[in-house]
């Protein structure tokens, strides 16, 4: 998939780790994606976004928001993936999520956090 100029793109992630490999570009990371439409896509990430993906330990289920401006791309953390949390026992074994919400700019080799 191609990212369009300017218009943000959210995906959610459908594995943990990418397929990697080589070919004459030099090394690849393809995530298996789905876009807000539930159409299922393959995502050539760069090796920054990789990085960024995997230091933010991002599972099955995770969403970030991709938006390319000129030649940087940012990077969103919106939803992750987490585990269902039991409440006290006298909750009759009631479970909440806790939100995570994330988000994390990328230009170039930078990433600082905003809101």
């Amino acid at each position: 998939m191609e990212l369009p100029p300017n218009q943000p793109v959210k995906l959610k992630l459908l594995k943990e780790r990418p397929f990697t490999g080589e070919n004459s570009r030099g090394k690849y990371y393809l995530y298996s994606v789905v876009d807000s439409d539930g159409i299922e896509l393959a995502y050539f990430a760069s090796e920054e976004i990789h990085n960024l993906i995997q230091e933010n330990k991002l599972k099955s289920g995770a969403e970030i928001q991709l938006t390319k401006k000129g030649k940087a791309v940012e990077f969103a953390i919106i939803g992750q993936a987490i585990p269902e949390v039991p409440l006290s026992p006298d909750t009759d074994n009631l479970k909440v999520l806790i939100p995570v919400e994330k988000r994390t700019r990328f230009r170039g080799k930078l990433h600082t956090p905003f809101s």
